[in-house]
């Protein structure tokens, strides 16, 4: 956000839609242009998710830019940030996230 002089300190993606089929890649932040932007941001990036295998694409694409990033199990959240995150918690189901110091 550089053109605004605006500065974020947190960008988060809840949930991203991943796109399974193999002719939808493109479509993957993680795998495109928009990854671009979101290392253009400044400080920090958390992805959330309930598929591992997508938070650890993730992290492999931001490794390739020379960014490390770390995973871990979400705990319970006695506030969820969503009402997704609140049903899954309901469910007694994992989710994950992914945390990226971008500058």
């Amino acid at each position: 956000m550089t053109h605004a002089n605006i500065r974020l300190t947190h960008y988060f993606l809840f949930y991203p839609r991943p796109w399974l089929k193999p002719r939808q890649v493109q479509r993957r932040r993680y795998a495109s242009n928009a990854l671009l932007a979101l290392v253009a941001l400044d400080d920090r990036l958390e992805v959330r998710s309930h598929w591992l295998l997508h938070i650890r694409k993730y992290a492999q694409a931001l490794h390739c830019h020379g960014i490390d990033a770390a995973i871990k199990l979400l705990p319970y959240l006695a506030e969820p940030y969503t009402p997704f995150e609140r049903e899954y918690q309901i469910s007694d189901q994992a989710f994950w996230l992914l945390s990226a110091e971008l500058s």
